[in-house]
């Protein structure tokens, strides 16, 4: 996808008690805005600049929040999902909002991996893949070393890269109590499988040793979820790391 460096956010994303303060504290040009901007990035070097709004893009107009916008970000996914269709090295042409004036910038962009990451509350101290963004829980940053964040960055990445939730939605695999018994906890299991197998190709091709996934699931990773690596959907810390250590004895002859 085309990486830009930029992270941007809407105004309706945050919630009628904070709005004030959030236009306050990011000003808010546009409803549509850019949050941030990475050093060096694409962005940066075009001269974009946090709290910059954003009313098109490629002459396309930015629509306005609806009532059903409220308090979610479904509009920045949008906008999100739309850039990310876009050609990965083409140049993308944004009219900015900044203070009283409007202008045109043109954001060559490099291509990156089609895979976005976000800190997001509210996921214990676990991270989750939903075939086009990986959440962190903040508590895992507490809790976890750079170590684990590696490890389990590569299993959330696997699962994307693999398509497997597009697979198990196919397949009418949903969550909760009914995915975690038969037909269903088995496709879910092979799933885990594979992602946990395909990520020690991953962190060798980042450059990592990819024995710190066997390490980590000697260690560190015995203490996430409780039960849940035990569930019939999960193998047990143990046996992941039997699992990973087999693919790395394949993959070590080639190097």
């Amino acid at each position: 996808m085309p990486a830009t460096g930029m992270v941007v956010h809407a105004l309706e994303q945050y919630g009628p008690d904070v709005q004030d303060e959030a236009r306050a504290v990011f000003e808010f040009p546009a409803t549509l805005s850019i949050l941030t901007v990475v050093p060096d990035s694409p962005a940066s070097i075009a001269g974009l600049l946090p709290g910059d709004g954003i009313t098109s893009i490629n002459g396309t107009a930015v629509r306005e929040a609806d009532a059903e916008d409220r308090g979610t970000s479904r509009r920045r996914d949008e906008i999100e999902r739309y850039m990310v269709a876009l050609a990965p090295a083409g140049a993308i042409r944004l009219s900015i909002r900044r203070d009283d004036r409007e202008f045109a910038v043109d954001v060559h962009p490099v291509p990156a991996c089609l895979t976005r990451f976000e800190v997001s509350p509210g996921l214990g101290d676990w991270a989750i893949s939903n075939g086009e963004t990986i959440q962190f829980s903040p508590r895992f940053f507490a809790r976890f070393s750079d170590t684990a964040l590696a490890v389990v960055a590569a299993h959330e990445l696997a699962h994307n890269i693999l398509g497997h939730r597009a697979r198990l939605e196919r397949d009418n695999i949903r969550g909760g109590l009914a995915g975690a018994l038969g037909r269903s906890a088995r496709l879910v299991r092979d799933a885990e499988d594979e992602a946990d197998r395909f990520s020690v190709h991953l962190l060798s091709s980042a450059g990592f040793n990819p024995r710190m996934a066997v390490d980590f699931w000697h260690g560190e990773g015995r203490a996430i979820g409780g039960g849940l690596f035990h569930a019939p959907t999960h193998r047990g810390a143990r046996a992941r790391a039997a699992l990973m250590a087999a693919e790395i004895e394949k993959l070590e002859p080639a190097h």
